[in-house]
């Protein structure tokens, strides 16, 4: 699926690429069988993402599963 999704630092190199004020994580944790890493890995690496390139974390909305 790597073709059509991105990994948190990716995301944010794209948020910035485009010049986004506001980004949006979605389906993140939905499919274990296709990841080794814990479900609920995705965000904490986008939190490391962010924090690493200054960008704050109101920018970058996580949903939580079921939420719309």
């Amino acid at each position: 699926m790597k073709g059509a999704h991105l990994n948190p630092p990716e995301a944010v190199q794209v948020m910035k690429d485009v010049k986004a004020v506001k980004a949006l994580a979605m389906h993140w944790g939905t499919f274990e069988a296709l990841t080794d890493e814990s479900l609920d890995q995705p965000p904490k690496d986008l939190k490391a993402a962010l924090r690493a390139d200054g960008i704050s974390e109101q920018s970058f909305r996580v949903i939580k599963h079921g939420e719309t």
